[in-house]
């Protein structure tokens, strides 16, 4: 019976992990749009992420699915798991394929990562 106990310990970790992520999104989605000094920061923010303006809510845009694609957008940007996740991912793709999920950054010498604004800026002198 102790051990029943037991194996239902990492569910209840996953579960409160998911439900706190939701409280947290659901948190900075109502509350924190109203009054953005009640936002709860995401522990890793992306650095240079662009918002994106989200189009007219109009009919045509709806049909199309823009809108909702800009919803799920924000919605997914707004979960405390979603820099983590995009940073690990990146790395993935780096240690295991050699790629590199943004045009902004080049491989220098030994395979080293470089933004290509500080190459242009140098390159410009």
């Amino acid at each position: 019976m102790h051990r029943r106990h037991l194996e239902r310990i990492p569910l209840c970790i996953v579960t409160a992990f998911i439900a706190g992520c939701c409280v947290v999104t659901v948190w900075n989605l109502t509350v924190a749009a109203m009054f953005p000094r009640l936002i709860i920061r995401n522990w890793n923010q992306l650095y240079g992420l662009v918002e994106e303006t989200s189009p007219p809510p109009t009919l045509s845009n709806f049909v199309s699915g823009d809108v909702q694609a800009a919803v799920s957008r924000q919605i997914g940007a707004a979960l405390p798991i979603y820099a983590p996740a995009v940073r690990t991912r990146n790395q993935i793709e780096y240690s295991l394929f050699g790629l590199v999920s943004t045009p902004a950054v080049v491989f220098g010498r030994e395979k080293r990562l470089y933004e290509r604004a500080y190459i242009d800026e140098y390159c410009k002198r």
